[in-house]
């Protein structure tokens, strides 16, 4: 059973993602996987700071467009969390980073066991999560509601990652968002394949007038907080 350090059970304030990343652990020397890992951006990241990453994408139109990517101490693949592509014991850490709640929920469990697979005896899970407080939160939800998956997140991660690792430390911080406008808004929403979400869904009054909330100094601002919790043996 794990064992909760209190002590780092803290609100870190306002940071960007990566931020939170640099500041909690010493990346370097280190051979990391990246699961859902996106654009890119974070595997990329992680080795300026001297780690070997695998950055892992299910979604083939992503994972086409990070083949195009040519850095030093990074292999970009195409595969998924419940078939990692790698033997077993590799990797001194495994990133979640605000993709968990991505996979599949039938396959969620599935993926944390090939997780502790493919970690070594002292390897260690890192997971950053969106929380469901927050105004981007609630600017989304009318049209991308995932109350259900980022629950079923956690729940997998108490069942299986809190009976497996001996420790847990976990944080929280907010992430801010910004916009111009709220078309800027909707091309952001509307880019990322993996989400398939279309901008017919997000023009409606409901939507609209959330957003007009956030307008500050001619730009739009939106906050969500985030569970970071790192799971060590």
């Amino acid at each position: 059973m794990v064992i909760v350090n209190e002590n780092n059970n803290k609100n870190l304030g306002y940071l960007k993602d990566l931020d939170v990343f640099f500041k909690l652990v010493d990346w370097g020397g280190l051979k990391i996987l990246d699961v859902g890992c996106g654009n890119g951006n974070l595997s990329i990241a992680l080795s300026l700071k001297g780690a070997s990453v695998v950055g892992l994408e299910s979604d083939p139109i992503q994972a086409e467009k990070n083949m195009f990517h040519d850095v030093v101490n990074v292999k970009f693949v195409h595969g998924s969390a419940h078939e990692i592509p790698a033997e077993s014991q590799y990797f001194d850490c495994v990133i979640f980073s605000k993709s968990l709640h991505h996979v599949p929920v039938e396959l969620m469990e599935t993926s944390l066991y090939e997780v502790i697979r493919v970690l070594n005896k002292n390897g260690f899970l890192f997971v950053l999560e969106p929380d469901i407080n927050g105004t981007f939160f609630e600017l989304i939800k009318p049209f991308h509601d995932e109350t259900f998956v980022r629950a079923k997140a956690i729940d997998s991660l108490n069942k299986i990652a809190n009976k497996h690792f001996k420790n847990l430390d976990q944080f929280y911080f907010t992430s801010q968002y910004s916009f111009k406008n709220f078309e800027n808004f909707v091309d952001k929403m509307s880019s990322a394949t993996f989400n398939n979400i279309s901008r017919e869904n997000i023009y409606n009054d409901h939507v609209i007038k959330l957003f007009n909330k956030g307008l500050n100094k001619e730009r739009y601002y939106f906050d969500n907080r985030m569970l970071i919790r790192i799971y060590k043996n």
